[in-house]
């Protein structure tokens, strides 16, 4: 597929999962939520964006009006690229996934303990 990004896959049918349920979180992740990253680039050193597990965490604003995540055990904090809503920020996030792209997290959805927010929430 001639792009800047390959085409690699075609979602054919979407189609709720046989339980009906709707899908739970993966298996929770806690330490360095970048490791994943650091290991891809040791194998495929190109690789521009990666989705990664964020662990709990909130999201937040600094002065400046960036957006950052940052964990509840005070080990990480990543720069957002999308600003979270006034709903999502300072909400107490069970996990969440984002694309790190290097230099950013975009978030793209989050588990609170009201429920899913999605990353423009």
């Amino acid at each position: 597929f001639p792009a800047k990004a390959p085409l690699r896959a075609v979602i054919d049918q979407r189609r709720e999962a046989a339980s009906g349920a709707p899908a739970g979180w993966p298996v929770r992740v806690s330490g360095d939520p970048l490791q994943p990253y650091v290991a891809t680039l040791g194998d495929a050193p190109w690789t521009q964006d990666l989705p990664i597990l964020l662990p709990r965490g909130r999201l937040a604003s600094d002065a400046k009006g960036h957006a950052w995540w940052r964990a509840n055990d005070g080990a990480a904090a990543l720069p957002l690229a999308n600003a979270p809503s006034g709903v999502a920020r300072g909400a107490d996030l069970e996990a969440a996934v984002a694309i790190w792209t290097g230099t950013r997290a975009r978030l793209l959805a989050a588990q609170t303990s009201w429920g899913r927010i999605d990353g423009g929430a």
